[in-house]
């Protein structure tokens, strides 16, 4: 992978373990929240499987940049280890660790890629590919930290909603939960789970299609979102 790379992979959900059906890698926490002044977390990888898995952890900077996620290369954060055996039915500890001795003078973001990784068969020239990839984003929080200020707007272009926010606050925004309200009090789900994060004072936008059958419960008046768990809503 580049140094610098849009995040590849799975968009994950706040909370539980995290698996899918043809993997027997699971992932906990899902989200690493560090406290101001906190310097290292945990986290675990689970082998559900009968036989033995390995997996390889990375750190990278997290950044927002032109409506995109994007990767760099980082040693602000460390993963330990790095490469891990895990026997079937057991689980692994992985230590995240701060590297810098001062608390953080603002919200830092990472993000953690975790590969399920299958190796070289016999067959000459074989190499190791990945099977499996989970992006776990984490957050270091700062001293004082202003909660989210959104800006956000909405509007219906065809079948398509084109959301756009801009976080003016101090701390990451997760929007989740993402429905429409027609004025008759019909409600249309966009985006069940989680619809993406917007960083401290960065713009994201996204654009979300209304499935014909759906369109034609409109007019709709109001869009219903979560931030951080909270509910709110906007006209349209």
């Amino acid at each position: 992978m580049n140094a610098k790379a849009v995040i590849v992979g799975l968009a994950l959900a706040l909370g539980g373990w995290i698996a899918t059906s043809a993997s027997s890698l699971h992932v906990a926490p899902v989200s690493v929240q560090m406290a101001p002044g906190q310097s290292a977390a945990t986290m675990t990888i689970r082998n559900d499987g009968d036989k033995p898995m390995r997996a390889q952890v990375r750190v990278f900077a997290w950044s927002q940049a032109k409506g995109e996620d994007v990767l760099d290369a980082t040693q602000a954060l460390i993963a330990s280890p790095p490469m891990i055996d895990v026997a079937p039915q057991a689980t692994q500890t992985i230590r995240l660790v701060r590297a810098a001795r001062t608390p953080a003078v603002q919200e830092e973001t990472f993000r953690l890629l975790i590969d399920e990784i299958v190796e070289p068969s016999a067959t000459p020239g074989a190499s190791v590919s990945v099977q499996l990839r989970y992006s776990v984003p984490v957050f270091v929080s700062a001293a004082g930290m202003k909660p989210p200020r959104l800006t956000m707007t909405a509007n219906l272009v065809g079948q398509n909603v084109q959301l756009k926010v801009q976080n003016n606050g101090g701390q990451h925004a997760r929007l989740s939960g993402v429905t429409l309200l027609s004025a008759a009090g019909t409600a249309v789900t966009l985006e069940a789970g989680l619809l993406g994060y917007v960083q401290a004072g960065r713009l994201m936008e996204w654009k979300l299609a209304l499935p014909p059958e759906d369109a034609a419960k409109g007019p709709f008046a109001t869009l219903n979102y979560r931030v951080n768990g909270e509910d709110f809503s906007i006209k349209l």
